[in-house]
């Protein structure tokens, strides 16, 4: 998702010229710190899983990486954006987690398993062709969508659903 918002919303919030070194930064930045959270929190999602139970974390993740990717949509800065960017891929890192345990615990025989968790995960990489979608259809449609932050930006509808 954010290929394909980092550059309206580094235009829109930073006021950033594309190719200026503010702007690689930046890019850098929207890239590289959300994924390193998300990594590191997803390794954590394991022992939370354990700790707490499959489903409370499953829920509770599902809960904030929701509010988070909404919360995103309506960022005044590069900072909060970047903060609630790296809070939605730590939620999304966690609920993947939980969930594929939590698949795996519930069908014990392994051919099915095996089925079920491939379908899952095959079925997790469609979400980035839905975020292709919708960010089509904010970037055509943005006019007739609710405006958010007091405008129409295409970015901040597809942080809003990603």
């Amino acid at each position: 998702m954010m290929a394909l918002v980092v550059r309206p919303a580094l235009t829109d919030l930073g006021h950033l010229r594309p190719g200026t070194p503010a702007f690689n930064l930046w890019v850098g930045l929207l890239f590289y710190l959300p994924n390193v959270a998300s990594g590191i929190f997803g390794l954590l999602g394991g022992y939370f899983t354990d700790l707490f139970g499959r489903k409370r974390i499953l829920v509770w993740s599902i809960l904030f990486y929701s509010l988070s990717a909404c919360a995103a949509s309506f960022s005044t800065s590069l900072t909060q954006l970047l903060i609630f960017r790296c809070t939605t891929l730590i939620g999304v890192s966690v609920e993947f987690v939980a969930a594929i345990t939590w698949l795996a615990e519930l069908f014990p025989n392994p051919k099915r398993r095996e089925t079920v968790l491939g379908v899952t995960q095959a079925f997790h990489t469609v979400g980035g062709l839905m975020v292709a979608g919708a960010y089509y259809l904010a970037v055509t449609h943005a006019e007739a969508f609710p405006m958010i932050r007091g405008g129409h930006e295409a970015w901040r509808y597809t942080c809003s659903l990603d």
